[in-house]
């Protein structure tokens, strides 16, 4: 199972509830809800995020259930 999936169903178990955006499964993208949660991504240093590792993802497969990515950008220089 998913982790993502696991962790949604852990917080209904307290009563609590994980934000998931929504896709319209019709090409309708108004419809369309933004994940109020967010999962973090911290690339390595000195590279960039590539669209690939912050793309939304599924989380109940097929369903149209996701999560977003913010991405973190660091100033410091690359290590050596």
């Amino acid at each position: 199972m998913d982790p993502a999936c696991l962790i949604s169903k852990g917080f209904k178990n307290f009563g609590l509830e994980v934000h998931l955006g929504k896709c319209d499964p019709g090409d309708d993208r108004t419809k369309d809800v933004k994940s109020k949660t967010e999962a973090m991504h911290f690339p390595i240093p000195a590279t960039e995020a590539s669209n690939e590792d912050t793309a939304d993802f599924d989380v109940y497969e097929g369903q149209g259930r996701y999560i977003s990515f913010n991405v973190a950008r660091s100033s410091n220089p690359p290590l050596d």
